[in-house]
């Protein structure tokens, strides 16, 4: 085996390098040639961050697919930290509320959008569930991250005045934190300067982790300031 030729991929198939061995492409790229064995025996996704195959082999499209996990177990339905959080409302443990729901289906009269700024690797439901695309990272040593449901956080320091839904995408080593009223309403409602601070989501759903998108309300923060104040007065 370690006499015949291989041929070295990119992750997304296109041809690098053919090697008269296994030992001559580790010996030319400084890899191991155990974990090129590996990686032709499909133990091992990649090595060195290449696919390899023999070369008498020709791959198809699915070679570089990697396969689909099967839909989470039960217990992985449940987004259990933010249950939590909520102050574990009764709700079908079997069948949660979207927004703590993370099961890999879609649920009844689920659609989807990619997410403003990120669009290559999430989508954002009309039910309010965050979509990480299946993808491979950017590291030396390739792994590929499977397409899964993101758990939102929810943000409630102020004692429970202004709590709010999150997630935190992390993208070039940069962590970024998004309201997801603020992507539900420019997604699904209306599009707006996502950059400008000023207009505030208003979430009027009761519970407020009951997302549906028809009780989402764009207002500017000034109004919002004007009308606490007033109330103040009275």
């Amino acid at each position: 085996m370690h006499e015949k030729a291989v041929n070295q991929y990119s992750v997304e198939g296109e041809l690098i390098a053919t090697f008269d061995t296994i030992d001559v492409a580790s010996r030319a790229l400084g890899v191991v040639s155990r974990n090129i064995l590996h990686a032709l025996d499909k133990k091992r996704l990649t090595a060195e961050g290449s696919r390899w195959f023999f070369k008498d082999y020709h791959p198809k499209k699915e070679d570089f697919t990697p396969i689909k996990r099967k839909s989470e177990s039960k217990d992985k339905l449940l987004n259990e930290s933010l249950w939590q959080k909520l102050s574990k409302p009764s709700i079908d443990k079997n069948n949660p509320p979207p927004c703590i729901n993370l099961s890999l289906e879609d649920l009844p009269g689920e659609k989807w959008k990619p997410v403003k700024n990120f669009e290559k690797g999430y989508l954002i439901s009309n039910k309010g569930r965050i979509k990480r695309l299946g993808s491979w990272t950017k590291s030396k040593n390739k792994s590929f991250w499977q397409e899964t449901i993101m758990s939102i956080n929810l943000n409630n320091k102020d004692g429970g005045h202004n709590p709010y839904f999150y997630i935190v995408i992390n993208r070039n080593g940069q962590k970024n934190m998004l309201s997801i009223t603020r992507l539900l309403y420019y997604s699904w409602v209306e599009e707006f300067d996502m950059n400008d601070k000023t207009p505030i989501v208003i979430n009027n759903n009761e519970p407020l982790w009951n997302l549906d998108i028809s009780k989402l309300r764009l207002r500017p923060r000034i109004s919002l300031l004007k009308e606490k104040i007033n109330n103040e007065k009275d």
